[in-house]
C-alpha cells in the first residue's frame, strides 16, 4: 500500500454504535465497520487510528481534562505521561 492515513477521534471514529439497531451499546461497536476503515479500504491505504469514545480533540462529551489530543501523544493510551510538560 502506497498511502497511509491516520485518524484521531472519539466514538464516531471508534465505530461506537455503528451496529446499533435500537439502544446504543458498546457491544454494538465495530471498528471493522467504522468510517476510517471504510475510507482506507476505498483508497487502498494503510489505516492508523487513535479513537476513544467520549474523548474529543478540543472538548470531551462528558467532562474531564484529558483530551484525545493528549492521549494521541502517549505510548499507552491508558497510562498518563511522565512528561512534566503534559498536564494530563
Amino acid at each position: 500500500q502506497q498511502h497511509r492515513i491516520e485518524f484521531l477521534g472519539d466514538s464516531i471514529t471508534a465505530g461506537y454504535c455503528n451496529l446499533c439497531e435500537q439502544e446504543p451499546s458498546p457491544a454494538a461497536e465495530s471498528y471493522a465497520s467504522s468510517w476510517p476503515t471504510l475510507v482506507c479500504e476505498q483508497l487502498d491505504a494503510e489505516c492508523h487510528a487513535a479513537a476513544w469514545s467520549g474523548y474529543g480533540m478540543v472538548k470531551n462529551c462528558c467532562g474531564g481534562d484529558t483530551l484525545m489530543s493528549d492521549i494521541w501523544l502517549r505510548t499507552l493510551a491508558s497510562t498518563p505521561s511522565d512528561d512534566a510538560s503534559d498536564p494530563h
